[in-house]
């Protein structure tokens, strides 16, 4: 079996409003058996692949952002029992 290897040079600047704190460089690596496409095709289907895993993810377990925690449900059932209590004092 042939394999292929791509390798994506990003350089990235990190910065803090406008100011540019360093730049950065990452490699991204995608290796695939796909010798028909070109290197630019390779990396949008592993982009759209993660995308759509990502998609999948949060349509199982739900967005945690729009979740919440048990502490502050437990914490919203004590301030709905208490605040009736303060209420006839």
């Amino acid at each position: 079996m042939l394999a292929r290897l791509v390798v994506v040079r990003k350089n990235i600047s990190v910065q803090k409003g406008e100011r540019v704190l360093f730049e950065d460089i990452k490699y991204f690596f995608y290796i695939t058996n796909h010798t028909d496409y070109r290197a630019q095709q390779i990396v949008a289907l592993a982009n759209e692949r993660c995308d759509q895993e990502n998609v999948i993810e949060q349509l199982k377990n739900g967005i945690n952002a729009m979740r919440m925690s048990e502490t502050l449900t437990n914490q919203l059932r004590r301030l709905m029992v208490k605040s009736p209590l303060r209420k006839l004092r």
